[in-house]
């Protein structure tokens, strides 16, 4: 947002940093609450809400490389980083829960090796870069 669309840095850091702290964390609670008057992650209903969350998301994330106007960028950002958050807390229940007993530490364990792997740690130079 500073070298391109070139926009005041300190608006920028601080719309950010405000978008990503309030975000994923409304997100989080949103959605486990909506989670939760679904009937749960169990339920079939959950599934198709993180569906439509990740729909959701796609369709806010698409335009933000193509957009140049800061007033459209940041909304759309907020939304994206706010879905995200939505999704996880059923995700995370539909994760435990479809794995066996005896392998729910090991299937959540691996599941969030897979967000750091292939989510956080590749994200500042490789995404960049894409």
């Amino acid at each position: 947002m500073i070298s391109i669309l070139h926009y005041n840095e300190q608006l920028v850091y601080v719309t950010f940093s405000v978008s990503c702290i309030t975000g994923p964390t409304i997100g989080v609670f949103v959605g486990g609450i909506i989670t939760h008057k679904l009937g749960g992650y169990s339920d079939p209903k959950a599934f198709s809400a993180v569906c439509l969350a990740g729909f959701l998301t796609t369709i806010v994330g698409i335009p933000i490389p193509f957009v140049d106007s800061y007033y459209i960028v940041t909304p759309l950002l907020w939304l994206l980083l706010f879905f995200g958050g939505f999704m996880m807390p059923a995700l995370t229940g539909i994760i435990i829960s479809s794995a066996p007993p005896n392998l729910k530490t090991l299937s959540n364990s691996f599941a969030f090796y897979c967000y750091n792997i292939f989510g956080y740690l590749p994200a500042p130079f490789l995404y960049g870069f894409v």
